[in-house]
């Protein structure tokens, strides 16, 4: 999918889709599902992806690589998104595992990929029709009885914090973590725990090609 944003001083172009009108590029690379149902009525289905892809495309913009969300470099063979759904007849599970994905925090970029779709939701809420329905009684007596679990885990994240996107060696903070969320109840109560371990903040230079020798560890004290 790629995103296009004309700018706002131009009053008129010839082709929505010129090149020099892209704003940035999102790939989702080999999706896997499966789905089992069995004769006791429980199902199981898993989904896979393999990387998630969003590239600033923007000509004008001077940077030192494109990439803004993508697999961390040197894991190319794993997968970046794996869910497995399990239904039996009293509830249903599900577990999430997200791991070794790279987020360059750019937050002008950010902002202004947000500012499209914000743009488009306001445009289409101005003509937005409510519709409301009623849950019929014997479908609200199910979900009472009904329990749930969501149990997420997240694997070593590499999130950068740049100032200049112009420069490869440009000074970078990279943090890393590992990140579990367990959040589970039925129809009247519900509780979430979640647990960071093993974090870590390092000052770098931007790109990994120039951070050999290069990297200090950042001490961090909570009292």
């Amino acid at each position: 999918m790629v995103l296009y944003s004309p700018d706002p001083k131009q009053t008129s172009f010839t082709d929505i889709r010129d090149p020099s009108l892209k704003l940035a590029e999102f790939k989702l690379e080999n999706i896997i599902s499966t789905l089992k149902m069995s004769t006791d009525d429980s199902t199981f289905s898993s989904f896979s992806l393999k990387n998630c892809i969003l590239d600033d495309k923007r000509p004008h913009v001077k940077k030192a690589t494109p990439r803004m969300i993508g697999l961390t470099v040197g894991f190319d063979k794993k997968d970046m998104m794996d869910i497995r759904y399990r239904r039996v007849r009293d509830g249903w599970v599900a577990d999430l595992v997200l791991q070794e994905m790279y987020i360059c925090a750019s937050v002008e970029f950010l902002l202004t990929v947000a500012n499209v779709f914000l743009e488009a939701y306001t445009t289409g809420t101005a003509v937005e029709t409510s519709v409301q329905t009623w849950p019929a009684k014997e479908e609200v007596l199910v979900q009472q009885s009904e329990k749930w679990e969501i149990n997420i885990i997240i694997k070593n994240p590499e999130i950068v914090f740049v100032a200049d996107m112009t420069r490869n060696d440009a000074p970078a903070l990279v943090i890393t973590t590992q990140c579990e969320i367990c959040w589970q109840g039925d129809f009247e109560n519900n509780t979430m725990t979640a647990a960071i371990k093993d974090l870590q903040v390092r000052a770098c230079p931007f790109l990994p090609v120039k951070r050999k020798g290069k990297i200090t560890t950042v001490s961090l004290l909570f009292t």
